[in-house]
This record gives C-alpha cells, structure tokens and sequence, in this order.
C-alpha cells in the first residue's frame, strides 16, 4: 500500500484536490487507461495538460494572454 494517499498530494504540489483528480482522469483518458507509456508520449500528454490547464486558468481569469500563442513562442526559441 502506498504511503501516501491523493489527499496529501495537493498539499505539495499546491493545487486543490478536486483539480488534481480532474486532471488525474485527464491523463488516464489520454492514455487509454494504459500506464505503461512511452517516454515521449508521456512528455506529449504532460504537455498537452499543461497547456489545458492553463486554458482552463485563463478561462476562469476572464481572459489574459492567448495561452498558445505564448507556448508556441516559448518552444521556438
């Protein structure tokens, strides 16, 4: 059994519990429910949340920046 249960991990990584399951989900439907992934298509799914949530983020903020526009600059350089 772990010894740490998903109620402890928002306390670390700082976001509340509700959005860690969410995204948790996300990344298993990403993924087909498979957990044995490949090292570059994990890093392309890490990307792609990445890059949900800070829509998500943005959304609830009214709008701000185009989130893409910013990560596409950010990958050209």
């Amino acid at each position: 059994p772990s010894r740490y249960n998903s109620a402890n991990h928002p306390q670390v990584g700082g976001l509340p519990l509700v959005e860690l399951n969410h995204l948790e989900l996300q990344f298993l439907l990403l993924n087909d429910f498979r957990l044995s992934v490949p090292v570059e298509e994990l890093e392309a799914y890490g990307t792609m949340l990445v890059e949900f949530y800070a829509r998500e983020v943005m959304a609830q903020q009214g709008g701000g920046p185009n989130v893409d526009a910013l990560y596409m600059q950010s990958t050209s350089q």
